[in-house]
């Protein structure tokens, strides 16, 4: 038992050593044997490498749901809490969304707001994000936000997400529509739900019976495009309200 224990040690310790040396064996030793957030307690920060920087763990959390649900408030609520724990930071809005009379904020019915960078395109993003580009760095961020994910191209939008979360360890909350008057999903969401790591569904009040199981958005009046921007033409249903459509 005794020649295991040292080699055991005799082990570790050379892991911290070759870890250190920033050697890709030592850091794939340590991945291996589950030792990789004791050696990282033991090297100081200054010596640590950028491979041991990407390691950080990412994670993709979906707000959805239909229009009056909280979604954006469950956003803000979110992301404040981040700021509060001195997060660093980048919160996007689509640059469509003037709604409220802030056009540079995520803004909520209840009346909150939170400052956002309005844009139209993914690629927009990326020169935001992006050190080559003039922009933040990747490795500047623990944390992205975006709103109204629905108004977004579905395969750029996964391709950002997949990059922030799966290559360079950044969180991401995204929030938007899950389904548009007609029911049909919108796409960007839809995708990125099924690639979350937690999906947070929001609900309202219907309109017509006062229950707070609301999942639809229910068109009134309008034309028939997929998208109007405005909430004056809509309301929230039920199941039961949206089948018997009054």
């Amino acid at each position: 038992m005794n020649g295991f224990v040292l080699f055991f040690q005799y082990f570790y310790f050379w892991c911290i050593i070759v870890a250190a040396l920033n050697c890709e064996v030592g850091v794939l030793l340590c991945k291996r044997f589950k030792l990789s957030t004791l050696i990282f307690w033991k090297v100081p920060s200054c010596i640590l490498t950028r491979d041991d920087i990407t390691m950080k763990k990412g994670r993709l959390d979906v707000i959805s749901g239909p229009m009056f649900s909280g979604k954006s408030a469950e956003l803000i609520r979110r992301l404040t809490i981040q700021d509060i724990a001195q997060k660093k930071i980048v919160i996007f809005k689509h640059g469509a969304d003037d709604r409220f009379g802030h056009p540079e904020d995520i803004s909520s019915r209840n009346g909150h707001h939170l400052s956002a960078i309005p844009v139209r395109q993914v690629s927009e993003m990326y020169d935001h994000l992006d050190s080559t580009q003039g922009g933040q760095g990747f490795e500047n961020l623990d944390l992205v936000g975006i709103d109204e994910i629905q108004f977004f191209d579905r395969d750029e939008l996964v391709a950002l997400c997949k990059k922030l979360v799966d290559e360079h360890g950044i969180t991401v909350i995204v929030c938007g529509l899950d389904s548009d008057y007609l029911q049909v999903p919108f796409e960007s969401t839809a995708h990125l739900m099924a690639l979350a790591d937690s999906v947070y569904k929001t609900s309202a009040v219907c309109m017509q019976c006062r229950d707070t199981d609301a999942v639809y958005t229910h068109r009134l009046t309008g034309g028939e495009d997929r998208v109007e921007i405005g909430s004056d033409n809509y309301e929230p249903r039920c199941r039961s309200c949206r089948v018997n459509v009054k």
